[in-house]
């Protein structure tokens, strides 16, 4: 929006919304009325859409940005939109204001590791809610530990993040790296720059795992329309032809859970499952080194999913359940820790 009595430029970018009492009644209504959401909705593309007097149902079909279409989606926003449509949308213009975008691994990484000033302005702490060892810092960032348990042999280096984990004696985590999720109960290695969580799955009625892990740097989003040209994807910088070639993973339509018109590593099936939490990150650990020796590590065989299918399967009861764990233990080794002191 440009200022009719200054040369200069003002941009207003929204990052938050809220609802009163009545509109969240109509929406709490309307989700016992229709019993089970069939598919996603999203709070900014199709709530704010039928607020205010200029509201139009012209974005019911569009769909670009929608990850999953299913055939309710329409139905469904049309309904919202009849439902919420006369509500007023109220706008407050929040000048001299900052605005920190914390969405992506290096964004995420920066804010909480070596932002020093955003971190002085919140309050944040590099240790939040966690056991673990002394957090490894140097003269520019350092490392963030939230809501885990670490034991006392085990490291973090300065400028990666571990959260809700559980990291036993002899694990690392090098530099520039987010560990979430994770259990690792044995001795092992998260590369520096690398990416890892671990996914809770419903399958067919059993309780499954599943760890997703990508370089920071790994374009999710790139994707080829023909087999042929996969060899365009890369894999922590590895082309994704050559990574399949090492985990005797022949290339065929079936190795992808989407249309050929999504061929890219959201949708490749290169993701073992397990039956155990740990399993699995030691699974996804040992796909890595195979990358990084360039020696084969055969994946044919096993049961492979890609992220799209992960969630999809996801047990987020199972994932609360293990953060509820951690929280419990977290919480008795603290009152421990300090009824030992003072006893001193």
């Amino acid at each position: 929006m440009g200022d009719s009595t200054q040369n200069s430029e003002y941009v207003y970018t929204d990052s938050l919304f809220y609802m009163d009492h009545a509109a969240a009644k109509l929406l709490l209504t309307f989700y016992k009325q229709i019993g089970k959401l069939c598919c996603e909705i999203d709070a900014y593309g199709d709530f704010l859409q039928a607020l205010g007097p200029g509201a139009t149902a012209d974005y019911v079909k569009n769909v670009e940005n929608v990850s999953k279409e299913e055939s309710c989606l329409a139905e469904i926003r049309e309904k919202i939109f009849r439902l919420l449509k006369g509500l007023p949308l109220n706008v407050i213009l929040l000048n001299n204001s900052k605005f920190y975008h914390v969405g992506t691994t290096h964004e995420y990484l920066f804010h909480f590791t070596s932002d020093k000033k955003l971190r002085w302005e919140m309050g944040l702490l590099p240790t939040v809610f966690s056991i673990c060892p002394r957090s490894a810092e140097d003269l520019e960032k350092s490392a963030c530990i939230i809501h885990s348990i670490l034991s006392p042999t085990s490291c973090v280096a300065p400028g990666s993040l571990a959260e809700y984990s559980r990291l036993g004696s002899e694990v690392s985590v090098g530099t520039n790296s987010i560990v979430s999720g994770c259990c690792i109960d044995t001795k092992a290695h998260v590369p520096p720059n690398t990416f890892i969580t671990t996914l809770s799955m419903r399958i067919d009625g059993e309780l499954m795992y599943a760890s997703i892990v990508f370089g920071i740097d790994d374009n999710l989003k790139k994707n080829v329309t023909k087999l042929s040209d996969v060899h365009l994807l890369h894999y922590f910088g590895v082309s994704l032809g050559e990574c399949l070639e090492l985990w005797g993973l022949g290339l065929s339509d079936q190795l992808f859970s989407s249309h050929k018109s999504a061929l890219g590593l959201w949708t490749v099936r290169i993701f073992p499952v397990c039956p155990a939490r740990s399993d699995s990150v030691e699974m996804s650990l040992r796909i890595l080194n195979s990358l990084k020796n360039r020696s084969p590590f055969q994946l044919g065989g096993l049961k492979l999913l890609s992220v799209e299918e992960m969630l999809c399967y996801k047990d987020i009861e199972d994932m609360l359940k293990f953060r509820q764990q951690l929280y419990e233990e977290i919480t008795l080794r603290k009152l421990k820790q300090k009824s030992d002191l003072q006893k001193l």
